[in-house]
């Protein structure tokens, strides 16, 4: 099943970054696209991408599952969001130019069935721009924290990564142009904030893990990103995006 965001709706911007994050996330994605038609953004979420790229030039409509992301996807870039799955999607052949997915694609249930899907609703040679990896500079917080998440998803097959992506989307209607790093985004977060937000169980791979993993593992990590302190950490990140073409 395809996880929906609706519990982390109120909190979901203010803890991954909000707009400053969605126009650095869309001045990387910009790039790669062909400008030949309007933009489908697959689990648009909360519309700042969305809301970036338009402010770029770009028509873009957007789709997710979780209504009340939409609503907030919808005040920031008005009527144009469909909720819908992106395993059948609500329109017809070649209606998009493009398409790009920001941290969707490990929450989709089919991945295959997206593709597909993405592929038949895009032009030829337009292109599918997912963004699902990062590569961070090590810091404090990523030693501790991602390790966690990346054990915690692989273990709810979760798990994304670029080239098995790229793997299928080559039998699913696209040829993979490769990866492709985006500009270091810097920025800080307190430790305290951080911490929190995994006890609240903000990421989706928190959210179905059992009582005696949760003790055992989540617990004591929760505990060392306390034990980091009270000041600010400074950290840069830089989003791997796949760049994927209709053939």
């Amino acid at each position: 099943m395809s996880l929906r965001f609706d519990r982390v709706a109120d909190e979901y911007d203010a803890v991954r970054g909000g707009e400053e994050r969605g126009a650095h996330i869309a001045a990387d994605l910009a790039p790669q696209l062909t400008r030949r038609g309007p933009v489908l953004e697959v689990g648009v979420g909360t519309g700042v991408v969305a809301r970036a790229l338009q402010g770029a030039g770009h028509r873009v409509l957007g789709v997710d599952i979780a209504a009340a992301m939409l609503r907030r996807a919808q005040r920031r870039i008005g009527p144009r969001v469909v909720r819908a799955d992106a395993a059948c999607l609500p329109f017809p052949d070649a209606a998009f130019g493009d398409a790009v997915a920001v941290w969707v694609m490990h929450a989709v249930a089919d991945r295959e069935a997206v593709l597909r899907e993405v592929a038949r609703v895009l032009r030829p040679r337009g292109r599918f721009v997912v963004c699902n990896n990062r590569s961070p500079e090590p810091d404090a917080l990523t030693e501790i924290v991602d390790p966690l998440l990346g054990q915690l998803e692989a273990c709810a097959q979760r798990r994304h990564d670029p080239e098995v992506l790229a793997v299928l989307a080559d039998t699913n209607g696209f040829i993979s142009h490769g990866t492709f790093l985006g500009a270091p985004r810097a920025f800080t977060e307190l430790p305290a904030e951080v911490a929190d937000a995994m006890a609240r169980r903000s990421h989706s791979a928190l959210w179905s893990v059992p009582d005696d993993q949760w003790r055992d593992v989540v617990e004591p990590a929760i505990a060392r990103v306390r034990a980091l302190g009270p000041e600010p950490l400074k950290r840069v990140k830089r989003e791997r995006l796949l760049v994927l073409e209709r053939r």
